[in-house]
């Protein structure tokens, strides 16, 4: 329920109401006078903290939470909006993308990571920025510069038939390979990889790496 997301991270009740909370400055300031503790804070999704810093604080602490619950909500109202505009202009196919599980395969391979387009073009893989509640690691592209690939079911190496491929791997995949005056390789083994890339000129969406603590 959006409500859920205007109060505090603490525990809350396990009823919830079934339409979404309208902050009504006036209303809630009746609502605090008639209503029971308990129903006020099922029906406002607040914690008993939050409800005894409003009844210390009067009609006054009320009237302020209230505002800032219907500014909140009105905040979150746009975003979902834009959100919905930035949707409908996403492409849903993903024909480019081939799920890959190394069966009878073993090995390692050498990926470049992608230089990113000067103008790129937004991925079908978008997960809009706006909807998400943390910072996500999206998966990233490279191509197979090198390749040492063992078949089992043809008993022979397959390492030529994959170089210049390319891969989706996690960012905290495989070993970052770095020497002075090269660019960052990584070294994968085959089941880092999630999926082959039929297509170029699709790109991921970059984020950046969180600070590891």
């Amino acid at each position: 329920m959006r409500g859920d997301k205007f109060a505090s991270g603490a525990a809350r009740s396990g009823v919830l109401p079934m339409q979404p909370i309208k902050f009504n400055e006036g209303e809630m300031q009746d609502d605090f006078k008639r209503l029971s503790p308990e129903m006020f804070m099922i029906k406002y999704m607040i914690t008993q903290i939050e409800y005894d810093l409003m009844k210390s604080g009067g009609e006054e602490r009320v009237s302020s939470f209230a505002l800032d619950m219907q500014q909140r909500a009105e905040a979150v109202d746009r975003a979902s909006a834009l959100d919905d505009i930035e949707d409908s202009k996403l492409k849903r196919s993903c024909d480019f993308l081939e799920p890959f599980h190394p069966v009878g395969l073993s090995g390692r391979v050498l990926v470049g990571y992608d230089i990113p387009f000067e103008n790129r073009r937004k991925s079908p893989l978008l997960i809009p920025k706006k909807l998400r509640t943390e910072r996500t690691l999206l998966p990233t592209t490279g191509h197979v510069l090198r390749a040492a690939i063992w078949s089992e079911i043809a008993q022979d190496w397959v390492s030529d038939s994959w170089l210049g491929r390319r891969v989706l791997f996690n960012q905290m995949s495989g070993s970052a390979i770095c020497f002075t005056g090269f660019p960052t390789w990584n070294m994968l083994e085959l089941s880092e990889i999630l999926a082959i890339v039929t297509k170029e000129d699709y790109q991921v969406v970059e984020e950046p790496l969180e600070p590891m603590v």
